[in-house]
């Protein structure tokens, strides 16, 4: 029996595994990052954030049609995700193998990798990087076969750019003789954002519709790069962990010897995500991990050889690894992105104008286009980044007889906080109507966090009860350093949306 032959069962029971706990590990209803506008892009294979991603909009797209449901929703379409994580996981095997490990050191190496923090928190989500990771995992299986490059440059214009960042574990001699030619088939893939950008199908601040604002469309990413800072470092750190670092450390350090390019790779990685300014800097994590794990199957392998207390210790340590990384992605639990969202579209009062800014633009969306709730809103978009009718410059109190809420209205004059939105609504609010502020558990994200403290302080501002503002404080103080909480603190005090002073709050 050949070496591939031996693999695929052991793989694919491995793969089978790995989607379980991605499927299992998974938000409830959808997350605050990019799933909702993924989400909602399936519909009508819209044109989401740069660069586009058309293939896994193609693929969503298909799923929307093909699942049973009549709105496949964001639960539903993670099934694209988890079948692709399944996939690179038996890729993963595949291309250790072929880089001289062992069955046990294989399938250890891959699922060291898929259950890393930084990793698995991508492939239970509705997010790209599960698709990015196949896609060069398969460019480096195919290394030295003739269609390299064309599957190269299929995972950087078909999954992420940043794949760009492994070349050196993919470049070869006969790659790079085909390169020219092969590479400049998966770009006609970006052709997908002009064409589309000419309709009513875009998701993003910016309509890529003329050759210099697509331009800025495709070069968003140079826009980000800032000086340099411990972005990454912490970023290993809170998503990987320090149990998975070590154990990737010392299976580097057992491999032996120096891999040169694998270490070039992994560095790049590293950099860029050091200069590189993102809320989410953990969702890129894999490509600085993924030379890493290759190298350290090197380790795994020389160990398990030493005997099978060796092996016991070496399985151990990657089941140690496994468990820290899916404790650190569990996100069963966690409704912060739904219940905080729902409360906004709460507030709005019936048949309101409800004018959106930012993430909740496309949470929104997806509350109304996929969810199908509140039919009696009008939306309106600040960015017009996906609905398409603007508010006016300076928000009125009423649109067309209509009750104008917005999510941000910290400089409009006719508006106050009213509940969680803004609004020239002065009525009493009923803060039991609100289950964010119930919210137990851990909160996976920054962009959600920013948002649960933006509504305990808007609900610090709005109380006059002693007892309920020391209480709000006190939550908030959770959420904010004092420092950070008083400067807001002050900024609605001179507004007059708040009777105290950060001078009285630090008393």
């Amino acid at each position: 029996m050949t070496a591939g032959r031996r693999l695929l069962l052991p793989a694919l029971l491995l793969a089978a595994a790995v989607a379980a706990l991605a499927w299992f590990s998974g938000p409830p209803e959808f997350d605050f990052l990019d799933g909702t506008e993924f989400a909602v892009c399936a519909g009508s294979a819209s044109v989401p954030h740069p660069p586009g991603y058309p293939l896994f909009t193609f693929l969503l797209r298909t799923a929307s049609v093909v699942l049973p449901s009549e709105r496949p929703d964001y639960g539903a379409l993670r099934i694209v995700t988890v079948l692709l994580a399944a996939a690179g996981t038996v890729t993963g095997v595949f291309v250790l193998s072929d880089l001289g490990a062992g069955v046990f050191a294989a399938l250890a190496g891959s699922l060291l990798f898929f259950t890393l923090g930084g990793v698995m928190d991508q492939t239970n989500l509705l997010e790209v990087h599960a698709l990015s990771i196949l896609l060069v995992l398969a460019a480096i299986r195919m290394r030295r076969g003739r269609g390299a490059p064309y599957m190269f440059s299929l995972s950087l214009f078909g999954g992420h750019p940043v794949s760009i960042l492994l070349a050196p574990v993919v470049l070869g001699r006969r790659f790079l003789g085909r390169w020219l030619v092969l590479a400049a088939i998966p770009a006609g893939l970006w052709l997908f954002v002009p064409v589309r950008s000419t309709f009513q199908a875009l998701c993003h601040y910016s309509r890529p519709s003329t050759s210099f604002v697509l331009w800025k469309y495709f070069t968003l990413y140079g826009g980000k790069f800032t000086s340099l800072s411990a972005r990454a470092a912490d970023a290993l750190l809170a998503s990987v962990g320090p149990v998975s670092l070590a154990v990737l450390l010392v299976f580097v350090v057992l491999s032996g010897r120096i891999r040169w390019r694998l270490l070039a790779s992994a560095l790049a990685g590293f950099v860029f995500l050091s200069f590189y300014y993102m809320g989410d800097t953990n969702s890129l994590l894999w490509v600085p991990l993924l030379p890493l794990v290759l190298w350290a199957a090197e380790g795994i392998g020389r160990l398990a050889s030493r005997g099978l207390p060796a092996a016991v210790l070496a399985g151990t340590l990657v089941a140690a690894s496994a468990a820290s990384g899916t404790a650190t992605a569990w996100r069963a639990e966690d409704e912060s992105a739904s219940l905080l969202s729902r409360d906004m579209v709460r507030g709005v009062g019936f048949e309101g104008v409800y004018v959106t800014i930012g993430f909740l633009t496309f949470n929104t969306a997806y509350l109304l286009d996929v969810a199908d709730l509140r039919p009696d809103i009008l939306p309106m978009d600040e960015y017009e980044c996906y609905f398409r009718i603007p508010p006016p410059p300076w928000y009125p109190a009423e649109v067309a007889g209509r009750p104008l809420y917005t999510n941000r209205g910290w400089d409009q004059e006719a508006l106050s906080p009213h509940g969680l939105l803004f609004s020239a609504d002065t009525g009493a609010v009923d803060w039991s109507r609100y289950d964010v502020f119930s919210l137990e558990g851990p909160v996976h994200d920054g962009y959600t966090a920013e948002e649960i403290r933006e509504a305990w302080l808007r609900r610090l501002a709005q109380t006059t009860d002693p007892e309920e503002f020391r209480g709000c404080l006190e939550a908030a103080l959770e959420w904010w350093d004092l420092d950070l909480l008083c400067e807001r603190i002050d900024r609605l005090h001179s507004r007059g949306f708040c009777r105290l002073s950060s001078r009285d709050v630090s008393g």
